[in-house]
């Protein structure tokens, strides 16, 4: 993978950063990178997914339902959504390598990411409420507009994931699949912003989302990427995936992450759009 494709994915990756929604609440306290609640990747420490009878018969809609409870329950969802919260972890390019380290902030429909690469350096994407931006050493500076700047704002939320027929001109149920020796529920929905057709597997078992292929607006084009995902850990009473192997291009990224904190602070950084894009 050339260092020009190796950069593409890593802002794929930023991309989908940005999009991490809420995981704080606001009666939450410091959740620790040592002490998260550990789930096994197979399952949630809860109840098992609501039972719809034949897998034939299960609707998408009954599918994100049980993910919903799987990993939260609505009013969780509902709760967390203006939250602020600091996420950080750390993005490995295995192929090359290459460890490097990310925060993701939050403040309400305000976010935040920066990663620390080597070879690539300090990357930013950043959204002050109304303007989408993004920087780095190799590229520059640009506002993000149009299809990427709708996508990543909407994911970055959790509107399509509680109301998804709003951002989806249908959903179906194709069919069951094996994912990693995991029978699971194989959903398709049709993206009312790109036209693509995402794939979805989640666990008949447990609920949970196990893999997903998504489309991913870029300037000039829309990205296909692979995304598995693992080790699901309760972090202020929601269930994420740790562990994100993101796989575009030749390329696979994996994004982990180490904490997730309420406490707070920018750390000098800023949402705003800086002064040489005003």
């Amino acid at each position: 993978m050339t260092k020009t494709t190796t950069l593409r994915t890593t802002l794929v990756l930023a991309a989908a950063l940005v999009a991490l929604p809420a995981f704080a609440h606001d009666h939450a306290t410091t959740t620790p990178a040592t002490q998260p609640s550990t789930v096994p990747s197979t399952g949630p420490a809860t109840e098992p997914a609501a039972d719809h009878g034949d897998a034939s018969e299960v609707t998408a809609q009954q599918v994100i339902d049980a993910y919903i409870e799987a990993t939260g329950g609505r009013a969780a969802y509902e709760t967390v959504a203006e939250a602020s919260y600091v996420i950080d972890g750390k993005i490995i390019i295995q192929a090359q390598g290459i460890e490097g380290t990310y925060k993701m902030y939050r403040d309400g429909e305000k976010m935040l990411m920066v990663a620390d690469i080597p070879n690539f350096g300090e990357i930013k994407r950043g959204y002050d409420g109304e303007t989408f931006w993004e920087s780095n050493l190799m590229t520059g500076a640009r506002i993000v507009e149009g299809a990427e700047k709708e996508a990543t704002v909407r994911e970055s939320g959790f509107d399509s994931l509680l109301n998804p027929t709003e951002h989806y001109e249908s959903m179906t149920v194709v069919g069951t699949e094996n994912v990693n020796g995991e029978e699971t529920h194989k959903v398709e929905l049709v993206d009312k912003l790109t036209g693509e057709t995402e794939t979805r597997f989640y666990s008949i078992e447990t609920g949970l989302l196990l893999k997903a292929t998504v489309f991913a607006p870029m300037p000039g084009s829309v990205v296909e990427t692979t995304v598995q995902f693992d080790n699901y850990k309760e972090f202020l009473g929601i269930l994420m995936p740790t562990e994100t192997t993101q796989s575009q291009m030749g390329g696979s990224v994996l994004l982990t992450v180490s904490g997730v904190s309420d406490e707070f602070d920018l750390g000098g950084n800023s949402f705003d759009v800086p002064d040489e894009l005003k």
